[in-house]
C-alpha cells in the first residue's frame, strides 16, 4: 500500500457563468499532504555534520558573550540525542581544508559519546573553502543503502575563498539522492545569494536558513534532524499544466506545516515549485491565480482547466519515483451567486498571506521602501480574515523590518529574507510571545 498522498484544489468562490469569450481570473489554494502512514514507515537517517571552524567562528554572536562555534556545538550535540540506534552520523569540520573528525557511526549510546566526543574536539582557525567540506561528505555518502534518508547539514559564518565553484558539488548530491541543508550564520547578502543557490540546485531554496542569534542555530539543528526523521518523499515538486487557453498568473508555495514558508513565482506562467523533501503528517499549501478566455461550450456545473501532479520519490519500502498524485484544477459555475454565499477563508487567507509575502520579498530582493509600505497595509487590511498567529506573525515582522529600513537597509533586507522563508518552531514560538491564541 501505498503512502496516503492527499491532493486538493479550493476556489475562492464559484464562478459566476460569463459569456464565452470573457476572461475570467480565479483564485484557487492547492493543498498536498501526506496522511499518517499505516504501520511504521520510519526510514532510518544518515546525518553528516559539515561544519565551518574558520577563524571566524571563534567570534561572539553580536550582543552576547557566546562564542558562535560554542553555541553550535551545543546545538550539534542536543540534536544529536534526537538520533535513534539505526541512525548513523557523522562530524566533518572544513576551513581552508577538512577533515573528518568521526567516519559514518551508529547512534547507540556508544556511538553517540564518539558523536558528541568529536563535535566538540573541533577547533577554530582558517579561512573558509565550501567544497572540501562538501567533497568529503558527497564521499562519505555516496554509497546509496535502500531504507536510509542520506542528509548533510552544512553550517558556515563566511564567504567561500577558494577559486572552485561548490554549486557543482550540491547538483551531484542531488543525483546520487543527498539532500542538503544549509545555514548562514550571520553572513552577508552576497554569501546569501550564494548559499541560497546551492540549496536550490541541490533540492529547494527554502533548505537555506539564515541565523543570527543562539536561538536559531538551536532551531536549524533541530529542525533537520527533525525534517530527517520523518522524511518520506524525496525532491517533492508540485507541477501544474493548465488548458492551453489558460495563463498563470501566480504559483506560489505559502504555507509549510502551517508556518510561512513563501517561495515567489519568480517567472511569467511559472507551472512548477520546488517543495524538497516531504515529511509524514506535513501540509503544504500553495496559491493559484489562473486567468483564461471561457471556451463556446462553457456551461453551469463543475469544470476542470488542468491537472495538477505531485512528483518526487517515494523512499519507504516498494515506493516509485515520478508522478505520486495527480489531480484536477476544477471551478464551479452558477448561473445565479447566492447572496448569502461565503467566500471560502482558507482561500483568502493564502491570498493575503500571497500577498504580503509577495511585498516583502520585493523588498528583499530591491529594498523598495514603498513596497514594504504596501506590505503593511496589505498585511492590516487581510488581518481579519487570516489566522491570528499567521497574521501577527506577517505584521511582527513588517514592524521589525519597516523600523530596521531607514537606519540599516542592509539588516532590514536580510530580516525580509528571512520573513519569506520557513519559520522554525523556536523562531515562530518568540515572535508570537504574549500573543494569545
Amino acid at each position: 500500500m501505498g503512502l496516503p498522498i492527499n491532493l486538493n484544489v479550493k476556489t475562492f468562490s464559484p464562478a459566476m457563468l460569463a459569456k464565452a469569450g470573457n476572461r475570467s481570473t480565479f483564485h484557487l489554494m492547492i493543498t498536498a499532504d501526506i496522511g499518517k502512514p499505516e504501520g511504521n514507515v520510519g526510514l532510518s537517517t544518515d546525518l553528516v555534520y559539515v561544519i565551518d571552524n574558520s577563524g571566524s567562528q571563534g567570534n561572539s554572536i553580536p550582543g552576547t558573550s557566546d562564542a558562535k562555534i560554542d553555541k553550535v556545538k551545543e546545538a550539534a550535540a542536543l540534536a544529536l540525542t534526537r538520533l535513534g540506534p539505526n541512525d548513523r552520523t557523522a562530524v566533518i569540520a572544513f576551513s581552508s581544508s577538512a577533515m573528518t573528525l568521526l567516519v559514518l557511526t551508529a547512534c547507540d549510546a556508544t556511538g553517540k559519546h564518539r558523536a558528541e566526543n568529536a563535535i566538540y574536539d573541533i577547533n577554530t582557525g582558517g579561512g573558509t573553502a565550501f567544497s572540501t567540506g562538501l567533497a568529503q561528505a558527497l564521499s562519505m555518502l555516496s554509497q546509496k543503502t535502500p531504507g536510509r534518508n542520506r542528509i548533510v547539514l552544512f553550517l558556515t559564518d563566511g564567504e567561500n575563498i577558494e577559486s572552485v565553484d561548490p554549486t557543482p558539488l550540491c547538483v551531484t548530491m542531488k543525483e546520487q539522492g543527498i539532500t542538503l541543508y544549509i545555514a548562514g550564520l550571520g553572513v552577508h547578502s552576497s554569501v546569501e545569494d550564494k548559499l541560497k543557490e546551492m540549496a536550490l540546485a541541490n533540492s529547494a531554496e527554502t533548505n537555506f536558513r539564515s541565523l543570527s542569534t543562539s536561538q536559531d542555530i538551536l532551531g536549524f539543528f533541530a529542525d533537520v534532524q527533525a525534517a530527517a526523521a520523518s522524511t518520506v518523499i524525496r525532491n517533492a515538486r508540485l507541477a501544474i499544466t493548465p488548458v492551453e487557453y489558460a495563463k498563470v498568473g501566480n504559483f506560489e508555495l505559502v504555507t509549510r506545516a502551517g508556518q510561512p514558508n513563501y517561495v515567489a513565482a519568480d517567472e511569467p506562467n511559472k507551472t512548477e515549485v520546488k517543495i524538497g523533501d516531504m515529511g509524514t503528517q506535513e501540509a503544504f499549501a500553495f496559491y493559484l491565480n489562473l486567468s483564461l478566455i471561457l471556451p463556446a461550450d462553457i456551461g453551469p456545473g463543475r469544470r476542470s482547466f488542468g491537472k495538477i501532479q505531485l512528483i518526487g520519490e517515494d523512499l519507504t519500502p516498494g515506493g516509485t519515483s515520478g508522478e505520486l498524485r495527480k489531480g484536477n484544477i476544477v471551478v464551479p459555475f452558477v448561473t445565479e451567486l447566492n447572496p448569502n454565499a461565503q467566500a471560502d477563508p482558507e482561500v483568502r487567507e493564502i491570498m493575503g498571506i500571497a500577498a504580503t509575502a509577495r511585498e516583502m520579498a520585493t523588498f528583499a530582493k530591491t529594498g523598495d521602501r514603498a513596497a514594504l509600505d504596501r506590505a503593511a497595509a496589505e498585511s492590516r487590511k487581510t488581518k481579519p480574515h487570516s489566522r491570528a498567529d499567521v497574521a501577527r506573525l506577517l505584521e511582527t515582522q513588517i514592524a521589525t523590518i519597516t523600523a530596521a529600513a531607514g537606519a540599516n537597509p542592509e539588516a532590514a533586507k536580510k530580516a525580509a529574507g528571512r520573513a519569506t522563508r520557513s519559520f522554525s518552531a523556536a523562531e515562530k514560538a518568540r515572535l508570537l510571545g504574549g500573543v494569545k491564541n
